[in-house]
């Protein structure tokens, strides 16, 4: 009834029939109408495709709040991991910041460490040269197996430029003539005799103190000990036999035993 009452009003002979009717009786409003409902039949189907379309708004509406509601919750969650990781970022960003400055401070104590480095490294280089120039020196009054040792290891100091490896060599040719000074020391060496011939002699070298030196067939022997510019050796024959007793105990050829040798002070 409510549509057929639209219907009415959409002609003005309608509307003023429909004012008209309220004063008649109801039998012929009755007639009125249903002659007015054949005249607005032509309007239905105009009626209902509006009621179609309305409807089909009313759908496509509904599903496109649904989609949007879908999508804002979407959206607000996308919102929320943003949030995180950006405030993830603003703290990565501190401590960035923080590493960074404690990498400046850092720089500058490498600087400053730098410096007092090279003055260290220049100090033990200073010092590295002192001391094989001392040892350098010393050497002329070492015996000569102990030069022959100590030399190439000198020689190495003064031409190494590593700081380190220059120390490790001076150290080694200190060892090595310690060593020397702490223990008996047995060699073989070429001796020119008084009558200018070369002799190989047995010589014992007690550490860098004193020194007795004689041939196989104990008729050469020599005693020597350290002077100011080198070794020196002074003949002893008559005390070969004593000097090669000595050194055939040394050498196990003789049985332990307490010898009388005589004892050559240095000059100094």
């Amino acid at each position: 009834m409510a549509a057929l009452r639209q219907i009415f009003f959409k002609h003005t002979s309608l509307r003023t029939l429909a004012m008209s009717l309220e004063r008649r009786q109801p039998q012929t409003i009755w007639a009125i109408l249903c002659f007015c409902c054949s005249a607005a039949l032509a309007d239905v189907g105009e009626t209902i495709s509006i009621i179609d379309r309305w409807i089909e708004t009313n759908h496509t509406i509904a599903q496109t709040r649904q989609a949007w509601l879908v999508e804002k919750e979407e959206l607000a969650s996308e919102n929320t991991l943003l949030g995180n990781e950006l405030e993830q970022l603003r703290s990565n960003l501190d401590l960035l910041s923080e590493l960074n400055a404690s990498l400046i401070e850092q720089q500058a104590e490498a600087a400053t460490s730098s410096v007092e480095l090279d003055a260290t490294l220049t100090l033990l280089a200073e010092r590295a040269d002192r001391f094989e120039k001392k040892l350098s020196k010393l050497s002329r009054l070492f015996p000569t197996p102990l030069r022959e040792s100590v030399e190439p290891k000198l020689q190495r100091a003064r031409e190494e430029e590593n700081l380190s490896v220059k120390f490790q060599t001076i150290l080694a040719a200190i060892d090595a003539a310690h060593k020397f000074n702490l223990e008996p020391t047995l060699v073989q060496e070429s001796r020119e005799s008084e009558n200018g011939t070369p002799k190989i002699m047995d010589t014992l070298y007690w550490g860098l103190a004193i020194a007795y030196s004689v041939d196989s067939s104990g008729t050469a022997a020599y005693i020597g000990y350290p002077s100011p510019n080198s070794w020196t050796w002074q003949p002893a024959m008559q005390h070969a036999d004593k000097v090669r007793e000595a050194i055939d105990v040394f050498k196990e050829n003789l049985p332990p035993a307490y010898l009388s040798i005589p004892l050559q002070l240095s000059d100094g």
